[in-house]
């Protein structure tokens, strides 16, 4: 399952929802109207079975900070990628727990792949991207490139 979190780049506040819109959709627009210009979050996973991490985003001057966190999971478990905007983590998880109670012993086990997809507000620099795990929490910076200021462009005559 993908979970994709859109940036949304509002120019106007919106206009109140509609009283028969869909409570996903007011959900959706009380995050937008609270975090104003940001990342829109995209549900987590619905089904019990399945595991999507939590993820923080914070976007400073100079770079974007993604703080993913993934107790139990091995960092060469973990693959990141950069697509263009798009960043993409995907991995395996792996728990199982055991015990025993009186004359009861029991074990669990959950296995199964996540992904999740974060589209970022803007470009960066590919080659600065960095990651690091530590206690669970998987850290990854995302340099921000610097925008375009322009230049003249002479035009030839013939």
């Amino acid at each position: 399952m993908d979970c994709l979190i859109p940036f949304r780049r509002r120019t106007a506040r919106t206009a109140p929802a509609a009283p028969s819109a869909r409570p996903a959709d007011l959900f959706d627009r009380m995050f937008s109207d609270f975090f104003g210009d940001g990342f829109a979050v995209a549900p987590l996973a619905r089904d019990g079975d399945t595991f999507a991490p939590a993820l923080d985003v914070h976007d400073d001057e100079s770079q974007y900070v993604v703080r993913v966190e993934l107790p139990g999971i091995d960092a060469k478990d973990v693959t990141l990628e950069l697509d263009g905007d798009l960043l993409v983590l995907s991995g395996t998880k792996q728990d199982e727990k055991s015990g025993k109670e009186g004359g009861t012993r029991w074990t669990e086990r959950r296995f199964g792949a996540f992904r999740r997809a974060l589209e970022l507000p803007g470009p960066v620099v590919a080659e600065g991207v960095k990651a690091s795990a530590d206690k669970g929490v998987l850290t990854i910076t995302l340099p921000k490139a610097k925008p375009s200021s322009g230049r003249k462009i002479p035009v030839e005559t013939r």
